[in-house]
């Protein structure tokens, strides 16, 4: 199942003045600009992105080239500012995977908890697992899981690996291994 969304989705928070839609043309260069604010704290995490993304030109050509797989990207919104990056990935029928990232300027003020629930909650509606993976050292990203609904299910050298069930599988099936099921 791939999980693609051609038009314009937008799902709320907890906040009413902060929503999550997915990117547009009408985003580029307020994406662009977050991706060159933040740009020294990202290249460890995706320094093909970061290098690859000069220009609003750039970012449109990346943009154009997500339709049809198995990632939507969207933007966190605190009134029409854009202030966070999150995505969703289908990694099987069953599961999918949350990435983010925050505005170098709005970091600290709870818009990635805030987008990484929300993301999860709807992501939930469809698939029964959402993960999400973490480096060791950025306990501000395992808090943001954490403040999110997500548990820790695992780690290895250079990754956290971070979960979050539909209630109802939990519940029903406490015992199915699935539920346990490594990420790798």
């Amino acid at each position: 199942m791939v999980f693609i969304m051609p038009e314009i989705i937008t799902i709320p928070t907890e906040h009413p003045d902060v929503e999550l839609r997915t990117r547009s043309a009408a985003d580029d260069q307020a994406y662009l600009d977050a991706l060159l604010a933040s740009r020294g704290e990202l290249v460890g995490f995706s320094p093909r992105m970061v290098t690859r993304l000069n220009t609003v030109e750039d970012v449109a050509r990346d943009r154009e080239a997500w339709p049809g797989s198995d990632t939507t990207q969207f933007g966190l919104f605190h009134e029409d500012i854009y202030v966070a990056y999150l995505s969703l990935t289908t990694l099987s029928p069953r599961d999918a995977e949350i990435t983010y990232w925050t505005h170098a300027s709005h970091r600290r003020k709870g818009y990635a908890s805030l987008g990484a629930r929300a993301l999860s909650d709807y992501a939930l509606t469809t698939y029964h697992t959402i993960t999400a993976n973490v480096r060791p050292l950025n306990v501000a990203s395992q808090g943001v899981l954490r403040k999110a609904g997500f548990e820790q299910r695992g780690e290895s050298p250079t990754w956290l690996y971070f979960k979050r069930y539909r209630a109802i599988d939990r519940l029903s099936q406490p015992n199915d291994p699935r539920n346990e099921r490594a990420f790798y």
